[in-house]
């Protein structure tokens, strides 16, 4: 069986990620089983501990993701399809585009306002200032979604509110602070 250079770039790029989030105090952990449009799974350390933060990671590798470039940002192409997906996703997902020569990886975060519609697919700019680096750290963790210790709430009713087949529930929450 003969292995290709782009099966050889594509596990070039998860390694580079690996290797570069987990300096930058995330846990990395790839996803290896059934991969429909997230590569891998990124988790924010702090103070030495998971803090159950994630993100959901789209990695591409190899020049031909840093050749199209507009302005100071490279241009990364998808369909329909996989952008309702990232967008629908229950982490926030980032696009993640591996120059596994410098070991730099530029990010994007995945959201309505940064996939613009070309009308035959979808573009994501990637700002080449957006790296994988001690210096992002403020900007990812402000993309994450805050956690909230279960000793600052206290859930006193829960109701069902299904109908038929849609599975709907409420909870009244009171903050404890």
């Amino acid at each position: 069986m003969k292995v290709t250079k782009a099966n050889q770039t594509e596990r070039d790029g998860i390694h580079t990620a690996g290797k570069i989030f987990t300096a930058n105090s995330f846990i990395f952990r790839e996803q290896s089983i059934i991969d429909l449009g997230i590569d891998a799974h990124a988790e924010l350390v702090s103070d030495e501990r998971g803090t159950g933060q994630l993100f959901g990671l789209q990695i591409k590798a190899g020049q031909s993701y840093l050749s199209e470039q507009s302005g100071e940002a490279y241009v990364f192409r998808t369909d329909k399809e996989h952008v309702d997906y990232w967008i629908n996703h229950a982490l926030p997902v980032l696009i993640c585009l591996c120059d596994i020569d410098q070991e730099i990886v530029y990010w994007q975060f995945v959201g309505t306002e940064t996939c613009l519609s070309t009308g035959k697919g979808h573009k994501i700019l990637v700002p080449k200032q957006q790296q994988i680096n001690q210096e992002a750290l403020r900007t990812l963790g402000d993309l994450l979604t805050p956690l909230i210790s279960v000793e600052e709430y206290t859930v006193f009713r829960t109701e069902d509110n299904s109908h038929n087949q849609a599975k709907r529930y409420s909870f009244d929450i009171v903050l404890n602070q």
